[in-house]
């Protein structure tokens, strides 16, 4: 009886309802047609299996049942059609035949007793993934299907683990073991090369020459060069003699051939040539900014011509300073002028214990060779009436100007 019953797990159902929920069950025993008894109740039929937790039933009629027990019938009367199990099972072993059988390894390895060429052994239970093929009586391991950890640019201090990836030189290579200042592309033992680095492939050719007799000009020119150069219409190229004296350069318009017409926007030079070189070059940039006013020159510039002497008077200027008076450089009384005696020549001192003033004058740097006095100011004093032949005093006024 214990082959014909399912009873791992507990159910639930709801009154009237027609879902029964498993919790801990494997409905996949069960067949459409088989028969549950919930909680001990009557029996009834299996209307579908729906997954491994749940079924269709009839309407419940024996009120809600939460988490109980329950009794599966495994007596569908599709368990008992021969010829429909026959059919199916031909089909089976047709397919295994033709594809082959997987093996569950459980050990290390698979067993070498079993299988038949063309099966497959699998093993998953511990360590990494395992595959192997039959092939001629004997276990051949195939591949593990494990995922790998980059490890970024080989390095020599590096301890890597089996399926550890880095890459060296241009290329990639996966550890097969744990090895430790192992280069990979000479330790073949240890690594498996992922992808090997890829050959070179030419560098293209971005710059032609001309013979043609081209004169420099703005606007449209054409140019006979080489084919197959890297040029793409609208891409900006130069056009130079060798030494650089005729320049033109613009947008390519057309390259068909050995044929490139330019679009020049920039010329320089003047007359012709037919020896020219032709390069790629950036795009014309735009007028950059007004830059910032410069800081005012310390330095004077130079002074203009002399102007013509204008017919027509100018304006009256601005009334002048007051000047100063008469510039001494010392004053006091006369005895306090011999203080001064030896200073240098035109030293000024000027008298001031009398009336008018009277201004003394070194006249040379010999001591107390004074000259003078010349009167400042005032009336001069009325000496004794002199001879014809005296010489005549004059006066001066060097005050201060109104």
């Amino acid at each position: 009886m214990t082959d014909l019953t399912y009873t791992t797990g507990a159910v639930s159902v709801a009154a009237n309802g027609t879902v029964v929920t498993g919790s801990g069950t494997f409905f996949s025993n069960l067949r459409q047609y088989d028969f549950i008894s919930i909680n001990k109740l009557p029996i009834v039929p299996v209307i579908t299996v729906t997954d491994d937790t749940h079924l269709v039933i009839p309407i419940w009629q024996g009120g809600a049942q939460t988490s109980v027990s329950y009794v599966a019938y495994k007596m569908s009367p599709l368990r008992f059609v021969g010829s429909d199990s026959a059919v199916e099972m031909s089909k089976t072993f047709t397919y295994l035949n033709d594809k082959g059988v997987f093996y569950a390894v459980t050990g290390a390895v698979p067993d070498p007793s079993i299988g038949n060429d063309g099966d497959y052994a699998l093993k998953t239970n511990t360590g990494a993934w395992m595959l192997w093929l039959r092939v001629s009586g004997a276990w051949v391991a195939q591949a593990t299907p494990v995922g790998t950890t980059y490890k970024g640019v080989w390095n020599s201090a590096t301890t890597y683990s089996a399926n550890d990836v880095t890459s060296r030189l241009g290329s990639s290579y996966v550890s097969k073991t744990t090895n430790t200042n192992k280069a990979p592309e000479s330790n073949s033992s240890d690594w498996d090369v992922l992808a090997a680095q890829g050959s070179v492939g030419p560098a293209p050719t971005i710059s032609g020459t001309s013979a043609s007799t081209v004169s420099v000009a703005a606007g449209s020119q054409s140019f006979t060069t080489q084919a197959g150069i890297a040029f793409v219409i609208g891409q900006r190229v130069v056009v130079s003699n060798p030494d650089a004296s005729l320049v033109m350069a613009g947008p390519i318009s057309s390259y068909s051939g050995t044929t490139l017409q330019i679009v020049a926007d920039y010329a320089t030079g003047t007359g012709s040539s037919n020896n020219w070189t032709i390069s790629i070059t950036g795009a014309k940039g735009q007028k950059g900014d007004k830059g910032d006013q410069g800081n005012a020159s310390t330095v004077p510039g130079p002074q203009g011509p002399t102007g013509a002497a204008s017919t027509v008077p100018g304006p009256q200027g601005i009334q002048g300073v007051t000047g100063q008076g008469i510039a001494y450089s010392d004053s006091g009384t006369l005895a306090q002028r011999g203080a001064h005696d030896n200073e240098i020549k035109n030293y000024a001192f000027l008298q001031t214990d009398t009336a008018p003033f009277r201004l003394w004058i070194k006249a040379s740097n010999g001591s107390a060779d004074w000259a003078g006095p010349t009167y400042i100011g005032g009336a001069a004093a009325v000496g004794d009436l002199g001879s014809v032949t005296d010489s005549i005093l004059q006066t001066f006024d060097y005050g201060v100007a109104a």
